[in-house]
């Protein structure tokens, strides 16, 4: 049986100190062939997609995470539906609601989700998701 982990974040920097080859050889070695890394904002995305470029069992999702939701720009929007074109980029995530640890505010949170999923919508017809958190 083969396994896909579809929700990693490669762009941590534990995966950077433990050395990231050496984490997603490990992970082929538990018989996790696909490993999906998740964007948090679009900088994240785009140290997600590199990360998928130079390695053949990860692929990544470009988006901003719902603690992000006070911080992002118009541009940023734009760059992630940049990347969503990307041959590795699979989906729109991490993205959704998360009122746990109340970063953003929550109409702030609602209106990014709109836009993401707006985003997903346009890009529903490649076979992508969106991959969403809701938390309270």
């Amino acid at each position: 049986m083969y396994l896909v982990d579809t929700h990693i974040h490669l762009t941590d920097d534990r995966y950077q100190e433990e050395g990231l080859s050496e984490s997603i050889a490990n992970a082929g070695k538990a018989n996790v062939s696909k490993l999906i890394t998740l964007g948090t904002d679009y900088a994240d995305s785009e140290k997600a997609k590199r990360i998928a470029e130079q390695h053949q069992s990860v692929f990544f999702c470009a988006g901003i995470h719902p603690h992000e939701a006070a911080k992002y720009t118009e541009d940023d929007i734009l760059g992630i539906e940049k990347l969503l074109i990307h041959e590795k980029c699979v989906g729109v995530g991490e993205v959704g609601l998360d009122y746990y640890y109340d970063f953003a505010d929550k109409s702030l949170q609602i209106e990014l989700l709109k836009a993401m999923l707006e985003l997903a919508r346009k890009k529903q017809e490649a076979n992508s998701f969106a991959y969403k958190k809701c938390r309270s």
